[in-house]
């Protein structure tokens, strides 16, 4: 099974990237969001397989897959969570990777800097980054992220990009990081294995935006 503490319903935030993992194959990445206010809109760009918009009471659920990235706006508090599916769901070899569940950050707790840890004991790490468009984030192991490494999610202003942490690209590789940016940004640092991984927010400013 798997299992994280959920973020306190005080940092709930009503604006996500849903940042999927990255992909072994064509495998889609299961979400769930909960609501925690009743009359509850949920709006996506561009659209998952729920459509555009959803309504939800508080105390829903819901589940869906989708293969992209893609962005949450609500009117009220949500939590968002990402699940990697196991190795069979990708029709590749070797089974790369294990279920993990990570939660996601509001943009509201995104924050400017992230110090992070790259397992050394997994086959392949990641850093997956999501930014306001146009803004610098710098990864100290290979300096600012070119602009060509960023794709824009739906028609919203935010992109992503990831990182090869280890086998590292330039510099970068498993123990300690950094990662700067001259507006707040997103992190997940993940790894792989066979039949195994892991996967974390790189970081939160963990607010009380949500009064109760």
């Amino acid at each position: 099974h798997v299992e994280e503490q959920i973020f306190p319903l005080e940092t709930w935030g009503k604006d996500y990237v849903a940042s999927r993992n990255p992909k072994r194959g064509n495998e889609p990445m299961l979400w769930r969001i909960v609501a925690a206010e009743d009359n509850t809109k949920v709006d996506f760009d561009p659209p998952t397989m729920m459509g555009a918009s959803i309504m939800m009471n508080s105390g829903d659920i819901v589940e869906f897959q989708e293969q992209q990235d893609f962005t949450i706006s609500a009117d009220d508090p949500i939590l968002v969570s990402g699940y990697m599916l196991g190795c069979s769901a990708t029709g590749v070899g070797g089974c790369p990777g294990d279920p993990y569940m990570v939660l996601m950050v509001p943009n509201e707790q995104f924050q400017s800097d992230y110090v992070f840890l790259v397992d050394s004991s997994y086959d392949n790490d990641f850093a997956k980054l999501v930014r306001p468009a146009g803004a610098a984030i710098d990864v100290a192991c290979m300096g600012v992220v070119p602009e060509d490494r960023w794709t824009a999610i739906g028609n919203s202003t935010w992109e992503w990009a990831t990182i090869d942490m280890n086998p590292g690209e330039a510099m970068c590789k498993p123990g300690t990081n950094e990662a700067t940016g001259d507006e707040p940004f997103g992190i997940v640092v993940s790894g792989q294995s066979s039949a195994a991984s892991y996967a974390y927010p790189g970081g939160l400013a963990l607010k009380p935006i949500n009064p109760q």
